[in-house]
């Protein structure tokens, strides 16, 4: 939906994917989902709930060490920094 441009929707996708994710206790899915959903809050000019879905994101990434999610942690790192 954020490549074309449906903001509202992608928004509303990836909550919905994030609130099963925590139901099923699935971390790596669910820190990517969160990664996704901060990037369209950020899309959509919101700031605030996009900084908190990438710190959700990177405690959910402490757990795992592999290069994946080692990326993925530096890449929501570089964005909450800048």
């Amino acid at each position: 939906m954020r490549a074309l441009d449906r903001i509202p929707e992608a928004i509303d996708f990836h909550t919905t994917a994030a609130r099963i994710l925590r139901d099923l206790d699935q971390p790596w899915n669910l820190a990517q989902t969160l990664a996704h959903l901060a990037a369209a809050h950020a899309d959509n000019d919101q700031p605030e709930p996009a900084h908190q879905h990438r710190a959700e994101a990177l405690t959910l990434l402490d757990d795992f060490t592999d290069p994946r999610a080692a990326a993925l942690r530096q890449r929501l790192q570089e964005l909450t920094a800048g």
